[in-house]
């Protein structure tokens, strides 16, 4: 069974700690690995179906020579916590691994019924000098007030990813062109002359965006790419704007 985005993104962040949670839900099992310089060490993670049906998230830990094992039925975890695993810890916006599941819906919705709805990518501003300047902890703060600005500024329906470092990916649902572009210049405008507080600094940071909507041979990865093409079209053409594509 493949394993869905979302579910690794889980896995690569929290397996520790989704066994703690689990309260100890499922079964536990060692193996011997014969010594091989290329096994990884680390944590691999799955969902694996058992013969009834019932999905199971697989943890194995290795050190190179051991594999531990630990299963726990997927419907153990606590829906909240998933809730919570979603979001970067920095911003609280979605991670990036989940976006895909949102545009597939969003997708879905535009071929059924006709919804369409906007991609936008935010791309801040030579934000290296930032943290160049002032150190990572000031771009962290930054970047989780700008984080805060964007999504006051949207819907409840509206979805807020961090994508990269400094890129955040927003999808506009149920939303025209028009519209659209609208909403992701009243935010690119109002960002540019909002004072951001960290300590004794007062800070400004300007940013690109690059908007696209969907067509009807889209899927999320070329919908994703046209947006990152449009960001990028905007910081060619002098940053602190916004091109469509």
């Amino acid at each position: 069974m493949s394993t869905p985005p979302a579910h690794t993104a889980i896995f690569d962040a929290l397996s520790g700690t989704l066994i703690a949670h689990a309260g100890g839900v499922g079964f536990e099992k060692t193996a011997s690995l014969l010594q091989n310089p290329t096994q990884p060490t680390g944590v691999i993670a799955r969902v694996e179906r058992d013969a009834n049906g019932c999905e199971h998230l697989l943890i194995e830990h290795h050190d190179g020579k051991h594999i531990a094992l630990t299963a726990i039925p997927w419907a153990a975890i606590d829906p909240i916590f998933l809730e919570r695993a979603s979001r970067d810890m920095l911003t609280g916006a979605l991670r990036k691994e989940f976006a895909q599941e949102h545009i597939v819906i969003a997708l879905s919705e535009y071929h059924r019924h006709g919804h369409t709805f906007c991609l936008a990518f935010f791309d801040l501003d030579h934000f290296k000098q930032v943290n160049d300047t002032y150190g990572h902890l000031v771009g962290d703060e930054l970047l989780r007030q700008v984080a805060t600005f964007i999504r006051q500024r949207l819907r409840p329906y509206d979805v807020l990813v961090r994508f990269g470092g400094e890129e955040f990916l927003v999808l506009f649902k149920h939303t025209s062109l028009a519209k659209g572009i609208k909403a992701a210049t009243r935010i690119l405008e109002q960002m540019r002359t909002h004072p951001f507080v960290i300590g004794d600094l007062t800070l400004t940071q300007t940013t690109s965006v690059g908007l696209t909507t969907p067509q009807l041979a889209d899927t999320p990865q070329t919908l994703i790419a046209r947006a990152d093409e449009a960001v990028y079209a905007a910081k060619r053409n002098g940053r602190n704007r916004l091109e469509y594509l």
